[in-house]
């Protein structure tokens, strides 16, 4: 069992406490004996566990965990927090740009921004960034959580920064929306007004620059 493995407690031990735990019905098991899952009862008695452990045995508990879920589960959420948790970041930023994207999608945008900030963290440890259509559904999401200011920065850094030209049609059209929605407390230009709208009716094959000057 992943947990009696990193407990440092005997097999016998191990078992005898978890026997205990649930005919106090603090926690419930299930499974069969080797794989037996286990789910605490109360949220404040799990705490109580989890909390004086060690950082490092949290992330090693947290990659066992993932190790056991990612071969059982298709749980976007679940794998994400505990790879981020666990600080495989390859995997976690993976996991979490989709766990981001259904709940940006659902409108759960206080949640989306957690998780896409969970996703650029991993990135950076490798050097990375989130690409341009992430970094675009992280602005909108703070646009509907009232946080203009935050997601008027991402717009900005992508038209100005980007390594690379953005050369999807619809991406800019909704980068330059962001930039001119009524929400926004930005003074919008009439250069930028226009280009949104040039873009919002350009056909499909048309050639275009997202350079803007005011």
């Amino acid at each position: 069992m992943s947990l009696q493995r990193i407990s440092h407690i005997s097999t016998p031990a191990f078992d005898n406490g978890l026997a205990e735990l649930r005919d106090t019905g603090l926690i419930d098991t299930s499974g069969a004996p080797g794989r037996v899952h286990l789910a605490f009862q109360n949220e404040s008695v799990r705490r109580r566990f989890y909390a004086p452990m060690s950082k490092s045995r949290k992330t090693r508990l947290h990659r066992l965990a993932y190790e056991l879920f990612n071969c059982a589960s298709t749980d976007e959420e679940l794998l994400a927090h505990h790879s981020f948790r666990g600080q495989l970041n390859d995997l976690a930023a993976r996991h979490c740009l989709k766990s981001a994207n259904a709940l940006c999608g659902n409108g759960h945008y206080p949640a989306a921004i957690k998780v896409y900030n969970q996703a650029k963290l991993c990135l950076r440890r490798m050097g990375r960034e989130l690409d341009a259509a992430a970094s675009a559904d992280l602005a909108l999401c703070y646009a509907r959580v009232g946080k203009t200011a935050s997601a008027d920065r991402i717009y900005q850094h992508l038209l100005t920064t980007e390594a690379t030209p953005i050369e999807s049609r619809s991406l800019l059209s909704s980068i330059y929306a962001g930039l001119t929605a009524p929400e926004s407390r930005k003074i919008v230009s009439a250069p930028l007004i226009l280009c949104s709208r040039a873009l919002e009716t350009a056909p499909p094959d048309c050639a275009y620059s997202s350079d803007v000057n005011d």
